[in-house]
């Protein structure tokens, strides 16, 4: 089963939706010998069949996983970024924390905890404007753009995931700070 229907035929393609999973299957087969060349399908067949179609066979999944994979990379470089220059603008107060004691585990968890919090802040505005987007694309334009529950919590949690390893190259900086510092003019 290719889903390809034969090229003679004035009817190609017949999505079946019936009570069940065994009245859909028997209708399309009643169609298919009724039609000659005519495939029917399922919902479920036709979305597979598509799906296979646009991120198989043309170059639309290669760009979307690139597009992904170039957005987590500057993503994290942002937030690096970010969280390297507050670490350098605190300075003396994290030296300060070195002279009172505190140990680097607790360093890393505090800009850690500001990873997070970047992770989040950003995100529901992000998601926010994903929902927008989808909503404005499905009312205008009759394109039902979907953004599973899923789907969501995964971003989420592949933004989170992405701030804590940027959080873990800015808090090199905080962990080699010298509490010394704190006594110098």
């Amino acid at each position: 089963m290719d889903g390809q229907p034969a090229s003679d035929s004035p009817l190609s393609y017949v999505l079946v939706r019936a009570g069940d999973r065994a009245a859909t299957a028997t209708v399309s087969g009643a169609i298919e010998r009724a039609v000659p060349g005519a495939r029917a399908f399922s919902r479920d067949e036709i979305t597979a069949i598509t799906r296979t179609y646009w991120i198989g066979r043309t170059n639309l999944g290669f760009i979307l996983a690139l597009g992904a994979l170039l957005g987590v990379v500057v993503g994290a470089v942002v937030v690096a970024d970010v969280l390297y220059a507050s670490v350098n603008e605190h300075r003396r107060e994290y030296g300060t924390l070195k002279a009172l004691g505190i140990d680097d585990r607790s360093l890393y968890g505090a800009i850690v905890v500001q990873a997070v919090a970047l992770a989040v802040l950003g995100y529901v505005p992000g998601l926010l404007l994903g929902l927008a987007v989808a909503h404005a694309a499905g009312s205008s334009h009759r394109v039902e753009v979907l953004i599973a529950p899923l789907g969501a919590l995964s971003g989420l949690a592949a933004a989170v995931l992405m701030c804590i390893v940027a959080a873990l190259f800015a808090v090199q900086r905080a962990v080699r700070i010298d509490p010394a510092l704190v006594f110098n003019g």
